[in-house]
């Protein structure tokens, strides 16, 4: 009868043998058998020959045991740093056994799967063995760091003003540039504050301007803005009318006047 986990090979067509002749037969575990963790397989192969003045049987008791998967350790594969829009390669790891293609996973900070990731945060990677290998197991995990890319502003430009009391100079800021972003991403600036280092003439030389992105708040978390430097300008001094009235006088001889 057919075997339970095993596969039996080389008996005749017609199940006959010659008299004095010699039978040889292959015996293979069968190949649906589940070789993923540690277990044993047994059967028992009865060959009875009969034609004799009696039947003949030969029993053989069969075994087959599946062992602990061999560990395998993987060289090539490290923690890395890079900064948003950069490409990067962490499926690099070489495992110590040949014969293996590693599957990868990425997890991000929450321990949720994600696909190769590309915005800005902290991902562990781990690499292993193809759960599906029949003799190998292992695994080894490193970190990916994507940090936000920093941003800059130049070319601001700041008119001089007219002394006003206060060191506001929203009104005379213009111009800018945002360097930077990455692949055309909609992202722009606003600038929140400019405001002279005083608010008298004499002391008023530079504006410190403080900007702040605009976007979409999923691709903003990818970048950090330097704020611009201080820029050059001015309060000038405001311009003063006098009004006065002269009193008509009788004529006494002088020039003095008396006015209001």
């Amino acid at each position: 009868s057919e075997l339970t986990n095993f596969d039996v090979t080389g008996l005749p067509a017609d199940a006959t043998l010659a008299s004095g002749a010699s039978l040889e037969l292959t015996i293979a575990p069968k190949s649906g058998l589940d070789r993923t963790s540690a277990k044993t397989y047994s059967d028992t192969l009865t060959v009875t020959a009969t034609g004799g003045i009696s039947p003949v049987s030969k029993t053989v008791a069969l075994k087959f045991d599946v062992a602990d998967k061999e560990t395998v350790t993987f060289t090539g594969f490290e923690n890395k740093t890079v900064t948003y829009g950069e490409s990067y390669n962490m499926e690099t790891a070489v495992p110590s056994a040949e014969g293996i293609t590693p599957v990868y996973e990425y997890k991000d900070s929450a321990g949720n799967v994600v696909a190769k990731p590309t915005a800005a945060g902290t991902y562990t990677v781990t690499v292993r063995v193809p759960d599906t290998n029949a003799d190998y197991a292992g695994e080894a995990t490193a970190t990916l760091t994507i940090n936000r890319k920093e941003l800059t502003i130049t070319g601001i430009a700041v008119g001089d003003k007219v002394y006003d009391g206060t060191v506001n100079a929203m009104d005379k800021v213009s111009g800018g540039t945002l360097n930077g972003v990455v692949n055309g991403e909609a992202v722009g600036f606003n600038i929140t504050s400019a405001d002279f280092n005083s608010k008298d003439v004499n002391t008023a030389r530079t504006v410190a301007i403080v900007a702040a992105l605009t976007g979409n708040a999923d691709v903003l978390a990818n970048y950090t803005l330097t704020q611009p430097a201080a820029v050059a300008a001015r309060i000038t001094p405001k311009p003063v009318t006098l009004t006065v009235t002269a009193e008509d006088k009788v004529y006494d001889g002088t020039v003095n006047a008396v006015v209001q």
